[in-house]
């Protein structure tokens, strides 16, 4: 299950992360009455601006060193190659926690504070082919930031996308 501990950032107050779950719970009840396929896909692209502004907003607010209006883009393009490559459904649940948490990564990673990670090397074997699409995927950050990415940070994100993928096989 991902839960807080996936993406702990101490400056977010209950009052911002219960406002980021109610845009997308009231976005999603929405999006269920609408009758018509183009009205559902209309009203999904609104859904998916409106969540993504209210995590934009918020992470801005968090950020010291970045501008959330920069490394949002970039971080939900890693976020949909690596959906794609792990051939995993879309899910803004997923997308939610990878962008709250590669956000606070990023500055981690700038100041060379990265968390640390206790079973690395038994999480690299049991998903080794889902550490390697993520390695490959944030090399590119690497790139634009000219900063270490830490293999013990790598690890909560193989965390989340293995906690989803395992979801859907049993659901």
């Amino acid at each position: 299950m991902v839960g807080p501990r996936i993406c702990p950032h101490p400056h977010l107050s209950n009052p911002e992360i219960k406002n980021i779950y109610n845009c997308f719970r009231d976005s999603s009840s929405s999006i269920n009455s609408l009758n018509t396929q183009a009205l559902s896909e209309n009203a999904k692209e609104l859904e998916e601006k409106n969540l993504y502004d209210v995590l934009s907003s918020t992470i801005q607010q968090q950020l010291i060193f970045l501008d959330a209006n920069k490394i949002l883009p970039i971080l939900n393009d890693i976020y949909s190659n690596i959906v794609k490559d792990l051939d995993l459904d879309f899910s803004n649940s997923l997308l939610t926690a990878f962008l709250m948490h590669t956000s606070f990564m990023l500055e981690r990673l700038i100041k060379k504070q990265p968390l640390a990670y206790k079973h690395l090397n038994t999480l690299q074997r049991k998903y080794s082919n889902i550490y390697n699409v993520v390695y490959e995927h944030f090399l590119v950050i690497k790139d634009i930031f000219y900063c270490e990415i830490y293999e013990t940070e790598l690890a909560y994100i193989v965390e989340m996308f293995a906690e989803f993928a395992e979801s859907k096989k049993t659901s």
